[in-house]
């Protein structure tokens, strides 16, 4: 099983293996998603659906199990192809956090749920510590695009806009790039796995930023 987790498609055929582990990110993707959303639930009973859902984003981007993956060198046992080997992908985020579903899948097909999900738990800890303080800081603070807005308008009198500059991973886990205008002139970005909460993080670095410069007057009355 643990086999299959480390194999990707294009090394099927040179190594001769039954199977990729497609299927296994399939269902480890789901698996993650769960033992996450059960660790918060369970472990914040006070915090409502809005507090919880970016904390358990954020714990299961991929550039969060990315970085789990790399912990445990998974991109040094996955097997690919010779010519996606010499391409550099083992290093990629998107490949590395679907290798880390498939491994967690393994470890749930072979030995159960408790298990897997002290597996996942173990292996996220680190990155749910740093969710619980993201959504801290998020949670609390749900109102930075609302702050911007009234700030930009009552001292630039100008209100702002957003845009989508850049969509990253895999489709069933996008990552996006966010930028806050003023007119034409981009102010600040963010990103996240979501664009509400990549526009959040926009407007909080904008407001951080135009707040610590010079102040402007405001437009003059006609």
């Amino acid at each position: 099983m643990l086999d299959q987790a480390l194999t990707n498609r294009s090394a099927v055929n040179e190594h001769r293996a039954q199977a990729d582990n497609e299927r296994l990110e399939f269902l480890g993707d789901a698996l993650i998603n769960l033992v996450v959303a059960e660790y918060l639930f369970q472990g914040h009973p006070d915090w409502s659906e809005g507090e919880l859902t970016p904390r358990r984003a954020a714990a299961v981007s991929a550039p969060s199990l990315a970085l789990v993956a790399r912990r445990l060198e998974l991109g040094r046992l996955l097997r690919l192809g010779r010519g996606e080997a010499q391409s550099g992908v083992r290093q990629l985020d998107s490949v590395l956090s679907s290798t880390f579903e498939a491994v967690a899948a393994a470890v749930y097909l072979s030995l159960g749920y408790d298990a897997a999900g002290r597996f996942i738990r173990s292996c996220l800890q680190p990155v749910l510590a740093q969710a619980d303080q993201l959504g801290s800081a998020i949670g609390g603070e749900e109102n930075f695009k609302s702050r911007w807005q009234e700030w930009a308008q009552q001292h630039l009198g100008q209100t702002p806009t957003y845009r989508v500059v850049e969509v990253s991973g895999p489709p069933h886990r996008p990552w996006f790039k966010v930028e806050t205008l003023l007119g034409e002139e981009s102010i600040a970005s963010g990103d996240g796995p979501s664009t509400k909460l990549a526009e959040q993080r926009a407007a909080r670095d904008a407001l951080n930023r135009m707040q610590a410069a010079p102040r402007q007057s405001p437009p003059s009355a006609q």
